[in-house]
């Protein structure tokens, strides 16, 4: 069964209720500035992790707004972030396949870059030894 998928607001795309606490905990170590419009300056950041939280409880248990059609774009984005999420398993993957993991970190580069070649609907590189 696929993983449901809303559209958080405050962050701008479709997400699954993991990648949304994921990125969650990611706010709170976040620094910054915001506009304050009410004395037109720049202030400090603040984050309330619990109030995003319930946000985020909010939005998954409650039935999706509207019907959802992930754009092609928007799928790309979702892939990329689980790709990083398996980064490390994906190398461990190939270490225990008998690869070194120099060559582990390589491969999962190259993966990743041809994820983004597909996405962007990018011509395969050519390489430069003629």
């Amino acid at each position: 069964m696929p993983e449901e998928l809303r559209y958080w607001d405050r962050v701008g795309f479709l997400v699954t209720k993991e990648q949304a606490e994921d990125v969650a905990t990611r706010m709170n170590t976040a620094t910054g500035k915001q506009l304050d419009e009410d004395i037109e300056e720049y202030v400090q950041a603040t984050i309330d992790l619990n109030e995003v939280m319930v946000e985020i409880e909010v939005l998954f248990n409650n039935p999706p707004v509207d019907e959802i059609m992930l754009s092609d774009a928007n799928q790309a984005i979702i892939d990329m972030m689980q790709f990083e999420k398996g980064k490390k398993q994906f190398i461990l993957d190939r270490k225990a396949d008998g690869m070194e993991i120099a060559k582990a970190k390589e491969a999962y580069e190259f993966e990743k870059a041809r994820m983004v070649r597909v996405a962007l609907d990018l011509p395969e590189p050519v390489d430069e030894e003629e």
